[in-house]
């Protein structure tokens, strides 16, 4: 997906506007970890809806899945024995998927 990004800045009298920076963060970041034989990934929403992702997480044991909503508070518990797991990230919440 590709994404315009335009932006005007207006001067002010008492000061120029200047732009430094800009972040675009995706709707959904992963962070995955592995070591011996176990996976941990880590999935965070930016999004006002709930997001599908998938993750790959190391390890040959069935995958615990835990999405939390954006207060922090567990709302469900799944499970996968797919090596390509399947996850619901809550709108800005966070998923927890451990092998």
């Amino acid at each position: 997906a590709t994404t315009l990004l335009t932006a005007t800045a207006r001067r002010a009298k008492a000061a120029p506007a200047i732009l430094d920076a800009v972040m675009l963060e995706p709707r959904v970041s992963r962070l995955v970890l592995s070591g011996r034989g176990h996976g941990t990934a880590l999935l965070s929403s930016a999004a006002d809806r709930t997001q599908r992702a998938q993750v790959s997480v190391a390890g040959n044991d069935s995958a615990r899945v835990m999405s939390y909503d954006m207060k922090g508070r567990l709302v469900r518990v799944d499970s996968s024995d797919a090596e390509t797991v399947e996850v619901i990230v809550l709108a800005r919440g966070f998923t927890l998927v451990r092998r």
